[in-house]
């Protein structure tokens, strides 16, 4: 295939899935690991598409026969491990993947910076069930070692409007909390990458002699502790902290009765569940904008982040959000 790395086993080969199976044994009954993230698992193919990547991509019964003789044999003698693809092919077969119990990587890099910079960007797709699977497998980032770093990119390109600009450090960290809201809240597994947390903006093509080049992508970078004493990287660290316990403890972050409406520049996440609801509202424009939350019923209600409680009396009322500001809102206090 177009990515080929060189020497291929051959994976219909029952010698090669024996090898296989013996390696995923090893390290899960010697080292107890939770499982695997399959690197390149769109190759695990037989199917001979040389140097067309659309026909690579296209559904693969041969490459998911594959797959699931591996991951069943895994599950079979290590039930509950974590079986990890980075498939990033088409959705049917996706889908038949994940449906099976595989969880797939689900690159939203582009969507997510966009949405930082100001200029839109559509997070509907990184919700398993906008994708029509029946599972929540869907390893949903904004960042990886392969793409470019947000927050360089908003540092660098960022939108701008009159005092408003994304690219100044403290409105850009807190685009980058309101951006990771919006990851942390979709139910469903995560992936962050090393230092997100911090905003870091050293891109990861910097070689770090003054010139940037493809082939320095996973060079090692500058650990950034420092960062810690920097209130606005600190203040992100924090939040995203507590987006992530929330999303560990309380069960509605995990529900699969939600709608994702984060297509404009105001954008909302809905989350119902029977003990406690959810809503996430946020202004992703560099100009003001009005967001009606959608409330699913009148009464009191709890800004997260500030600890106020307020009535909701008119189900269909606008909340005027400045550019960049966002809330969550729960029927909880906590």
């Amino acid at each position: 295939h177009a990515f080929s790395p060189g020497y291929d086993f051959n994976h219909e080969n029952p010698w090669t899935r024996e090898f296989l199976k013996r390696v995923f044994d090893f390290w899960l009954d010697e080292f107890h690991i939770d499982g695997y993230r399959v690197d390149l698992s769109k190759g695990l193919t037989q199917t001979n598409t040389g140097s067309d990547v659309g026909a690579w991509n296209q559904y693969d019964q041969s490459r998911v026969d594959i797959l699931f003789d591996y991951g069943n044999h895994i599950w079979a003698g290590h039930p509950g491990a974590y079986m990890i693809l980075e498939h990033l092919g088409n959705n049917d077969e996706e889908t038949a993947l994940a449906n099976g119990g595989f969880m797939l990587w689900g690159k939203m890099t582009e969507a997510y910076t966009e949405a930082a910079m100001g200029y839109g960007g559509d997070l509907n797709y990184g919700s398993w069930q906008a994708r029509g699977w029946q599972r929540p497998n869907l390893v949903t980032y904004a960042e990886s070692h392969d793409e470019e770093r947000m927050a360089y990119k908003l540092a660098t390109f960022g939108n701008a409007s009159g005092g408003y600009d994304t690219k100044q450090e403290a409105t850009g960290m807190d685009r980058l909390a309101m951006a990771h809201a919006f990851l942390l809240a979709i139910p469903g597994p995560k992936m962050m990458w090393q230092w997100g947390e911090l905003g870091y903006d050293i891109s990861i093509f910097d070689c770090l002699d003054g010139t940037f080049e493809e082939q320095c992508k996973l060079d090692e970078k500058p650990a950034p502790w420092a960062d810690l004493g920097n209130a606005n990287r600190l203040k992100l660290a924090k939040t995203i902290a507590a987006l992530a316990k929330l999303k560990q403890e309380q069960s509605v972050f995990g529900t699969y009765d939600f709608n994702v409406d984060a297509a404009g520049m105001g954008k909302r996440i809905q989350l119902y569940g029977p003990d406690q609801n959810a809503i996430l509202i946020g202004n992703f424009d560099v100009v003001p904008l009005s967001v009606v939350p959608g409330f699913p019923y009148t009464g009191t209600w709890h800004d997260h982040f500030t600890g106020n409680a307020f009535e909701v009396n008119d189900l269909n009322n606008a909340f005027y959000l400045q550019p960049g500001e966002w809330h969550l809102y729960l029927d909880t206090p906590l």
